[in-house]
């Protein structure tokens, strides 16, 4: 009776903890000689070494990054740094905004790949075009941007979108306060707690890392856990 109930009921693979300890061992040595690790599958770097040192290479398959900040203190910013490094390193990302409109966002792309301010860029159109074509020459890494009007986006939703990009290597998130709650709640926490909860698997389904931010008041910023 009781295989009869667990017939089609997906219980995981059961894992050998002594049996596999030659395989963590190998990682381990191909992790300190610098080689890739097998330990977290499709690790994407932060592009910040000590960022990368922390967290052991960046985030990866089925990973959620977290970046927590007060008002206008630079997560969007920190997030296309993100999105960029991913694309540098030869991943194709998806950034999806629900704060910053898509033509700023590109703009900010624009200033971080090309090295520059805004104001030189418009400067020396011909010489950012160059650029910017020399470098897509070069590079693996694609990048998508989708914008959505603020608490629209549902987490069903961005899977869906990101479903439908070849080869996808990490999603930005620009940003999840910014999404369309799971359900309504009488307090934000528990609307917050969900949302990430339901995003983590998300990034567990699509078997990519994603990288959003949370803004967080002032005070909360000088509490430790």
């Amino acid at each position: 009776v009781q295989k009869a109930f667990r017939v089609g009921e997906d219980c995981g693979q059961l894992v050998d903890f002594f049996g596999t300890v030659g395989e963590r061992a190998l990682a381990y040595q191909r992790a300190r000689k610098g080689g890739k690790s097998t330990l977290r599958a499709g690790l994407v770097s932060t592009g910040v070494s000590g960022l990368d040192e922390v967290t052991h290479g960046g985030i990866g398959s089925g990973e959620l990054g977290l970046v927590v900040a007060p008002p206008k203190h630079g997560k969007s910013t920190m997030l296309c740094n993100l999105g960029a490094a991913g694309v540098l390193a030869g991943s194709t990302v998806l950034h999806v905004t629900l704060e910053l409109r898509e033509k700023m966002l590109e703009a900010k792309y624009d200033q971080r790949f090309f090295g520059s301010s805004l104001l030189e860029i418009q400067k020396k159109p011909k010489a950012f075009l160059n650029a910017m074509q020399e470098l897509q020459a070069q590079l693996k890494g694609r990048l998508h941007i989708k914008e959505f009007p603020t608490k629209s986006l549902t987490v069903r939703q961005l899977q869906a979108v990101a479903s439908e990009v070849e080869n996808l290597g990490l999603v930005v998130v620009d940003y999840a306060d910014l999404m369309r709650p799971v359900r309504s709640r009488e307090e934000l926490r528990f609307e917050l707690r969900e949302l990430y909860e339901s995003l983590r698997g998300c990034a567990g389904e699509l078997g990519v890392p994603i990288w959003t931010a949370s803004q967080a008041s002032r005070p909360a910023i000088g509490q430790r856990l």
